[in-house]
């Protein structure tokens, strides 16, 4: 059972909270406050799993005030609504306090993140998983250029050199954007020369996760484990993200969702690279006993780390 705490001025949200719930044959506790004051007062009375903020009463009592509530009740999800048009713009303010929902807000959604959330609390509580991680030495950062590519992208209007003057930031990143422009992966007949040229021939939204998988990819060492073949994970993150996001297209999914799938298959073996580039002998053992015994990796994996990196890549993630 989960207590859900409503912060908004629409009375309707409880009324919509509920029904989807009780349509889900949940009997969660629902409460509606209409100030982040009464909010604040339930929080240190109650227990409640779960706070839902509507972006109007956030701006309000501003930033400081959510700041407040995340750093005095970590254990709570938070959900903080803001309209469609303004998510790219304001997700990076909020990030390691709230996590973003857009408004109007859909309680399908609010719904499907706390059953995610409960899933992932399971799996941090893993004592498996922890101990793997407290061995990981280097955990990913956020990617610097990534976000501000993100800042760019979100802007009314923007140029193509804008992005290209970003990409341009990190050399690395410049010639690792044009190989990969030029490879047969992407099938473009003309030579790439310059950022601004793959942009418009690859679009923004793909250059986009090419530059999120650079800065992932290159913040990890190379050839620590022999039989571990890097390159061939980058090859193949790639192909996944391209038959995700072609999977979402088929599926008539919208353009957010496509791109979503696009960056998934991008990042979905980031366990594996942490894993093999913290502990190489650790994993030389995994590469070993899978080609040995005919075992899948992620087998091999639970023999030797007693978890896999599939639990690790989701446990980094958050």
């Amino acid at each position: 059972m989960s207590n859900v705490l409503l912060l908004s001025l629409d009375r309707e949200w409880k009324k919509q909270c509920e029904s989807v719930f009780l349509g889900n044959s949940l009997n969660w506790k629902v409460e509606l406050v209409q100030s982040v004051k009464e909010a604040q007062t339930l929080l240190e009375s109650s227990e409640y799993d779960v706070l839902v903020c509507d972006h109007k009463l956030a701006r309000v009592r501003g930033k400081k005030t959510l700041q407040e509530i995340s750093e005095s009740y970590p254990d709570v999800l938070r959900l903080l609504s803001i309209p469609e048009q303004e998510l790219e713009s304001e997700m990076e303010s909020y990030i390691g306090q709230h996590q973003v929902i857009a408004h109007p807000v859909n309680f399908n959604e609010v719904l499907d993140r706390i059953q995610r959330s409960k899933r992932l609390e399971d799996l941090l509580n893993s004592e498996h998983v922890a101990t793997a991680v407290s061995r990981i030495k280097k955990l990913p950062s956020y990617p610097e250029v990534f976000s501000r590519l993100r800042q760019v992208l979100a802007r009314e209007y923007f140029m193509i050199s804008d992005v290209a003057d970003v990409v341009g930031e990190d050399p690395a990143m410049v010639a690792k954007v044009l190989q990969l422009a030029n490879s047969a992966f992407f099938g473009v007949r003309q030579r790439v020369t310059n950022i601004s040229m793959a942009v418009t021939l690859l679009g923004v939204s793909r250059i986009k996760s090419l530059v999120l998988a650079h800065e992932i990819f290159s913040q990890y060492e190379q050839g620590k484990v022999r039989a571990f073949d890097h390159k061939g994970l980058w090859k193949h993150s790639l192909q996944v993200s391209k038959l995700g996001q072609q999977i979402a297209a088929d599926l008539a999914m919208d353009e957010k969702a496509v791109e979503e799938a696009y960056v998934i298959g991008i990042i979905h073996d980031i366990g594996k690279l942490a894993l093999a580039s913290s502990l190489p002998d650790d994993y030389d053992k995994v590469v070993t006993l899978a080609k040995e015994k005919g075992a899948s990796i992620c087998r091999a994996e639970q023999i030797v780390f007693e978890t896999d990196h599939a639990a690790v890549g989701a446990f980094i993630l958050s």
